[in-house]
């Protein structure tokens, strides 16, 4: 059986919509698991 496995990144500036998206691609089964890192700092 083959599997393709993709991983996926967004930014988004609101918790809530972060909190949103991520209930959406589980509920309508786009993502098995879905991580929010808050706060997030970058060094560049």
């Amino acid at each position: 059986m083959e599997h393709d496995i993709v991983i996926a990144q967004t930014t988004s500036d609101n918790e809530d919509q972060a909190r949103a998206l991520a209930r959406g691609a589980v509920e309508s089964k786009l993502a098995a698991d879905v991580h929010i890192d808050a706060p997030i700092t970058a060094f560049y």
